[in-house]
């Protein structure tokens, strides 16, 4: 059984690379793709990924604001990309779900499969 995870990203070439790294994974189907939260939101309850990988920094609604109203949603698990290192998105992690450095790396796909893992 494959995870399906959600991309909530504005950048369209860190969409590119997020897609092309999750596919190179087996285990991993991409469930859904898009470049604001409010998009995102008006479909979530169809798509039922088991993780959400969500910019920090969207247009509209902030990935924060995304997140939080994920939390209807227990089953899903919330992870937030983000660019800056501040104690701000440090102090992120703490809450209901995690943070990572935005990158398209081993570490991420390893942070997805962590997190999916976690009971809800």
């Amino acid at each position: 059984m494959s995870l399906k995870v959600l991309i909530v990203e504005d950048d369209p070439n860190w969409r590119c690379l997020y897609r092309i790294m999750l596919k190179g994974d087996a285990d991993i189907e991409i469930v859904g793709e898009f470049d604001n939260a409010e998009s995102a939101l008006d479909e979530i309850g169809h798509l039922l990924p088991d993780v959400a990988l969500v910019d920090l920094s969207l247009p509209g609604m902030t990935g924060v604001k995304l997140a939080e109203s994920l939390g209807k949603f227990p089953a899903i698990k919330v992870i937030i990309v983000s660019a800056y290192e501040s104690e701000y998105v440090k102090g992120l992690s703490h809450q209901r779900f995690s943070v990572v450095n935005k990158t398209c790396s081993d570490e991420l796909l390893q942070k997805i499969k962590e997190v999916a893992a976690q009971p809800a």
